[in-house]
């Protein structure tokens, strides 16, 4: 368990159509960049297309291209150097300036309506960024309602093996996966799988972890791999238990927006809210290797990620990136880590705990054990030890590293246990905990 990472920021801050509103990477080959939005145009650093963009905007990569959809204006095209607008038709008529959705699957571009729209995708050839979509309804599935919220390219693991799926999500939480090369070719074509879960709180809140893809809904987060191997919708409850109360309470607001997204380095799972009136924000922060939680206050609207950088936009347009080196900061973090309830084989004692941490100090430690539920403050009060270290002088540890690694007296009887134990420090790691029991 480690307290949250920075968020350094660089660039100038912007007002109004100065201000960068969306940031969208660009990586093939040794070509990597941030395309970046305004309300009038959009940048590569060197090149400039006019066009209005609302920050809203959805990406694909195929063929050395990012195709750039929103719903506003022609599909935008950029492939390394130059922008251009796609010269995409549908062979229905459908203008596709109104797509405000894309993906690529199988070398094929799949674009839909979510906001207004119908259930249907429209998909291209292999490896084309121009030419005739072709329609593909969803209501000849039958009972299946509201409109597509997102489609998501992914590898799952069935009972056949390792399958590549295309997983279709919709705004009142129907899940259909598709497998197959080709959408108009019914012998290759076909069903992987459907499953109902909770409503997604928004076409941003869907990420991949691993193979997997999580889902934020208004019942908290989805595993699709887990809800297929179950035939019913999975909540991530025993990972997101500690959390859970104050994640439901602000599911519930209406005034927020929301979006989840994997760090770059694939070690954490960012849930982002922000109020949409006052720019509030709020994240839980899911360490994948320790499966721990932290908050943070992060001022950024849209998290994006370029090569093994795990960056954001903020309100002003400022580009801002997390740093996860220990170096530490000027401000100090605080936190807590508290066990489930646990019964030792027979009545007895918790004589003293031995943490091991690493600091970049000076580091608070606060610890208790509870023996009853029914704990009140005073309980808490009287159960707490607190233990202060600072680092040693600059000469003999440059660093200003301190090292946790002795006893912490707590002498608690009882049937029932729950540990707690506070950190407080600009930086600080927990490595393992030992507790001596008599």
């Amino acid at each position: 368990m480690t307290t949250r990472p920075l968020l350094n920021f660089s660039g100038r801050a912007s007002k109004g159509r100065h201000r960068a509103i969306q940031r969208i990477p660009y990586e093939f080959g040794g070509n990597s960049t941030y395309l970046t939005t305004y309300r009038e145009r959009i940048t590569d650093g060197n090149t400039i297309f006019s066009r209005v963009f609302n920050g809203e905007a959805s990406v694909a990569y195929i063929s050395s291209h990012a195709v750039i959809v929103d719903g506003l204006d022609d599909i935008l095209l950029y492939d390394g150097v130059s922008f251009s607008p796609s010269f995409m038709t549908t062979n229905t008529g459908f203008n596709p300036a109104e797509f405000d959705g894309v993906t690529a699957h199988h070398d094929r571009l799949y674009l839909w309506k979510s906001k207004g729209g119908v259930l249907e995708f429209y998909y291209g050839g292999v490896g084309e960024i121009n030419g005739e979509l072709t329609r593909f309804p969803l209501d000849r599935l039958g009972n299946i309602t509201g409109t597509i919220s997102s489609i998501v390219s992914l590898t799952i693991d069935g009972r056949e093996g390792v399958n590549d799926v295309l997983c279709i999500v919709t705004t009142t939480g129907e899940i259909v996966l598709y497998e197959g090369l080709d959408p108009g070719d019914a012998t290759s074509w076909s069903t992987a799988g459907r499953i109902k879960v909770a409503p997604p709180v928004g076409p941003k809140c869907f990420t991949r972890v691993g193979s997997d893809c999580w889902i934020l809904t208004v019942s908290g987060l989805v595993s699709v791999a887990n809800s297929l191997s179950n035939g019913a919708m999975a909540l991530i409850s025993e990972l997101t238990r500690p959390v859970a109360e104050e994640m439901r309470k602000h599911l519930a607001e209406d005034d927020r927006d929301w979006q989840l997204h994997t760090a770059a380095n694939g070690s954490m799972a960012i849930i982002h809210s922000s109020k949409t009136d006052t720019n509030e924000c709020l994240q839980f922060l899911f360490n994948l290797d320790s499966k721990s939680w932290s908050t943070a206050d992060y001022p950024v609207s849209r998290w994006h990620n370029l090569g093994f950088k795990t960056g954001a936009t903020d309100f002003d347009g400022r580009v801002a990136h997390l740093d996860f080196v220990a170096d530490g900061g000027d401000t100090p973090i605080t936190m807590r880590w508290v066990s489930s309830w646990f019964r030792m084989p027979k009545r007895g004692g918790i004589e003293y705990i031995v943490p091991q941490i690493v600091a970049h100090g000076p580091v608070t430690v606060k610890a208790l054990v509870l023996t009853d539920h029914n704990a009140t403050q005073a309980d808490y009060d009287e159960a707490e030890q607190v233990v202060t270290l600072y680092p040693e002088t600059p000469a003999d540890n440059p660093q200003g590293r301190v090292s946790i690694n002795e006893e912490i007296a707590l002498d608690a009887s009882g049937s029932v246990y729950q540990l707690h134990l506070e950190v407080t420090a600009t930086w600080a790691e927990i490595l393992s905990l030992t507790a001596a029991v008599v």
